[in-house]
């Protein structure tokens, strides 16, 4: 059941939060009841010299009805966490979307309720009054703000039926089902939940998947971030899920709705990704999950049956991380990789799918400087609002780190940025540089060389695949 604007508005929510009080209480005494079990009766049988049938049987029943209260304690929590998140959010959004009618009121205007999620806001004019004029975008910002909350306060209620549901499992002889340790936890379990769909989501579907992100996708904590991308399975998955929802909604015959919704998709899933690849957030993705990204670039990703055109990671990871402020550790290397791919063959990563589509088939639903089929554009966009990440990579010192084909970075095995052709020679590199240097000019260099002592000054060599290591 859908949550209406009056719902919100004219709820008792006083009476959620006596119900929050009567959980909390119930948690505690189960905690402690569990505690009891686990310590007195469990513990005497575990140490009781007991033999026989009889006794085996008396040793079962006991462990069982200790874990029943244990488990008692987990669903009563779960219950009590999933209310309390749900009551204070709630009264927030109830508060606010008060103010706004209040604040709209006043202004002379009239709030209608859609009978969905949506409000209408309209000018009021008493009989015989000519209109005022105001201006509809006023009228459509009142509405918007009015209809984003109930609208949250709907997916809200929707995570919470859910958890109760799980939480209880509807055996009402057996606890210990589902356990929940906030609101959070349970938007993470619903926002996958329609994920799983892909491109079947519905528009109303897809709304509140954006709307989840949205809210909760930022948190200074990175728990619903780190719990979602997690969810899907890893960066693979991810990117497979990105280019199914994004080239689905900017297909010639989406539609409007479909297209504007996955604009907000765009704009959601890229800020919550930053989030979760920040390592300064209490919970994070791990460093790997960077690396695996930049192994992926390269290669081919499809997310539907018998693909044929095939476009590169880097051009889906590109469209997802045109919004967001990303963390130097996780975007520069991906913008050093892509760099120095492009300065090998600036073509190479400009798959074009979606032939007969149109130029805004793809990965960058928002439009802004093209389909993005470019990668390079796209990590350019990132970094122009990912303001330290964009610091350190313009003002370091260029060319520090060679990167090989699968992103992997060559400093940490003393690589460094070689050249032309001086990668795919055997030679030592100060005697392939000698060859190709002049004498006069050779002997500049071992004019420098003198000026620092030679414990300074590393000695690169070639592996036999063209990787250079320090030695």
């Amino acid at each position: 059941m859908t949550l209406k604007y009056t719902d919100l508005t004219e709820v008792d929510l006083a009476k959620l939060g006596a119900s929050v009080a009567d959980w909390k209480a119930a948690v505690d005494h189960l905690k402690t009841l569990a505690e009891n079990a686990r310590t007195g009766m469990q513990a005497k049988t575990d140490g009781a010299r007991w033999a026989g049938r009889n006794a085996d049987a008396v040793r079962v029943l006991i462990g069982k009805t200790t874990k029943e209260f244990e488990d008692l304690h987990g669903e009563a929590n779960s219950i009590f966490q999933v209310l309390d998140d749900a009551h204070q959010e709630l009264t927030q959004l109830q508060r606010s979307t008060k103010a706004l009618v209040s604040e709209a009121i006043g202004k002379g205007y009239r709030v209608f309720d859609n009978g969905d999620t949506s409000v209408s806001v309209i000018e009021y004019v008493g009989p015989g009054e000519p209109p005022k004029g105001v201006p509809e975008k006023e009228l459509q910002h009142y509405a918007d703000q009015i209809t984003a909350n109930v609208g949250r306060a709907n997916d809200i209620d929707q995570s919470v039926e859910l958890a109760l549901t799980r939480s209880h499992g509807n055996d009402p002889n057996n606890a210990g089902h589902k356990e929940y340790g906030s609101l959070n936890d349970a938007q993470v379990e619903r926002a996958l939940e329609l994920a799983k769909k892909g491109h079947d989501m519905s528009d109303v579907e897809l709304r509140e998947f954006n709307r989840i992100m949205k809210f909760n996708g930022g948190e200074k904590d990175g728990q619903f971030a780190t719990g979602f991308y997690k969810g899907l399975g890893g960066p693979e998955k991810a990117l497979e899920f990105y280019a199914d929802i994004t080239t689905d909604g900017t297909e010639k015959d989406a539609g409007k709705v479909r297209l504007d919704a996955v604009k907000d998709f765009q704009q959601v899933m890229g800020p919550a990704l930053a989030n979760a690849m920040d390592p300064d957030t209490k919970n994070h993705l791990p460093a790997s999950w960077g690396d695996e990204f930049r192994r992926l670039g390269t290669q081919q990703i499809s997310w539907m049956p018998h693909q044929m055109t095939k476009p590169y990671g880097y051009q889906v990871l590109g469209g997802l991380m045109r919004y967001g402020n990303y963390d130097p550790s996780f975007i520069n290397p991906i913008a050093e990789h892509l760099t120095q791919l492009h300065k090998e063959d600036p073509d190479k990563l400009l798959t074009h799918v979606g032939h007969g589509q149109g130029d805004g088939y793809g990965f960058n639903p928002s439009g802004k400087l093209g389909s993005g089929e470019d990668p390079l554009n796209s990590v350019l966009e990132a970094l122009g609002h990912s303001p330290e990440a964009s610091e350190k990579f313009f003002t370091d010192p260029p060319h520090r780190v060679q990167r090989g084909r699968d992103g992997e970075a060559g400093r940490k095995a003393g690589l460094q940025v070689l050249p032309g052709r001086l990668h795919r020679q055997g030679l030592p590199v100060e005697r392939r540089l000698e060859r190709r240097t002049p004498l006069r000019q050779r002997g500049r260099a071992a004019g420098r060389a003198q000026r620092r002592p030679r414990s300074a000054r590393p000695r690169t060599g070639i592996r036999h695949d063209g990787t250079a290591v320090r030695q």
